[in-house]
């Protein structure tokens, strides 16, 4: 054993200890080429021993070889916490408390480091739990494991009625809010910047602050009279100082107009607004009363705010879109049925507020109108799901009972 020190090799003096001066194995250089991934590493001593008297050396000696399973590193991690941000003040502090069930998505970038989500390519998904396995005990958290290493990126929805708190509002990664505001799978989303995960990286950084916005007051729908005036409706108990609960009008200036007078107004939000040409007012939403009088989720109402009875009424106060063609109101939700009659979500109402039947889908209870241009006449998109559908119109006021050139099937 005589010669310099190299790592992997020590010197063992007559007395058996060891001769630190001759260089023992180095930390982190040995073993030199070890292998990886449940690998075996072989281990063994030899030695050449002389004997001190004469000097006179033994012939080279080897034990037993032993061999070691090298556990392959463990990959990154990636993840961490939703939180309610009671305060708004961007950061995880004790009024916060964590959100289950929102959803992740992780990305794994294509190279140019710019997170996009139309570009990048989407790894999985989950929701935050309450994790204590891998991670935390408490809510709010998310965890992904098992990403090998890379550049990646999430994306948080943000479920309805939260809106995303002010991001990076503090120095500490680990307890501000740092996702931007996007539009996701056509809904509102926080977007995290793209990082690089390396070998054995547990990155716990990426939080998102979010915020109550129910009590928020907000505008829906708004629909301009003839005269230029602006019906408001949404989700308010004022406008402009007067008391108005859920609906409003203003004149051209956006000055209130007191002429225009709905009492207590709608018990619920209003979705959208449509005016007849005789200047009277469709209002469609999730509400049940106008002024304390029954109005399952459509109302008529005369451009004073008094209120015009409707006989054929949504079984529910689902109701996201009403739109008029002359005197006829068509109207569209999750609703069901109209009056008592299936009319699969989406059904018309006559200048008297009963069900037309110049109207009907049959076996349309997965339809809903996803766009309409307005014009003369009306032009609209549906969404359906599977299954066979027909589709039958007439114009108001058209004679006859067959389907002629006003029906057509189909099979999705």
């Amino acid at each position: 054993m005589n010669g310099a020190a190299r790592p992997g090799m020590v010197r063992l003096r007559s007395n058996g200890t060891v001769d630190t001066s001759f260089g023992n194995l180095l930390a982190g250089a040995c073993p030199i080429n070890a292998p990886t991934g449940g690998g075996i590493a072989w281990n063994s001593l030899g030695m050449i021993l002389k004997r001190s008297d004469d000097n006179t050396s033994t012939l080279p000696t080897e034990p037993v070889k032993t061999g070691i399973a090298v556990k392959p590193p463990d990959p990154p991690y990636y993840g961490d916490r939703v939180w309610i941000d009671t305060n708004r003040n961007g950061l995880q502090d004790a009024a916060g408390v964590g959100l289950n069930g929102v959803r992740i998505d992780l990305f794994k970038d294509n190279g140019d480091n710019i997170a996009d989500p139309a570009k990048d390519t989407l790894v999985t998904f989950t929701v935050t739990s309450t994790v204590t396995s891998t991670g935390p005990a408490g809510d709010g958290f998310y965890r992904f494991g098992n990403i090998g290493v890379g550049n990646f990126f999430a994306v948080v929805t943000i479920p309805e009625g939260y809106g995303a708190t002010l991001a990076d509002a503090g120095a500490d990664d680990t307890l501000d809010s740092d996702g931007q505001p996007i539009t996701y799978r056509s809904k509102r989303a926080a977007l995290f910047p793209v990082t690089q995960l390396v070998s054995l990286e547990n990155d716990t950084s990426w939080d998102l602050g979010l915020y109550d916005r129910s009590g928020i007051p907000s505008v829906w729908a708004v629909a301009q009279q003839a005269d230029g005036k602006l019906v408001l409706g949404g989700k308010f108990t004022a406008s402009h100082g007067l008391a108005r609960r859920n609906i409003a009008r203003v004149d051209i200036a956006g000055k209130p107009d007191t002429t225009f007078n709905p009492g207590t107004g709608f018990d619920g939000s209003v979705r959208s607004l449509a005016i007849r040409p005789d200047g009277m007012i469709w209002a469609g939403g999730n509400f049940t009363k106008y002024h304390n009088i029954d109005s399952m989720g459509v109302a008529l109402i005369k451009g004073d705010g008094t209120y015009v009875g409707v006989t054929a009424r949504p079984e529910t106060s689902d109701v996201n879109w009403v739109g008029v063609s002359g005197f006829t109101l068509y109207v569209a939700g999750s609703f069901g049925k109209i009056g008592g009659i299936p009319c699969g979500n989406i059904a018309a109402l006559d200048l008297n507020g009963n069900l037309a039947s110049t109207f009907t889908i049959l076996r349309g209870a997965n339809a809903s109108i996803l766009h309409q241009w307005r014009g003369q006449p009306p032009r609209w998109q549906f969404g359906f799901g599977r299954g066979l559908y027909l589709l039958r119109w007439r114009p108001p006021g058209a004679g006859g009972g067959g389907e002629g050139d006003g029906c057509r099937g189909y099979d999705l």
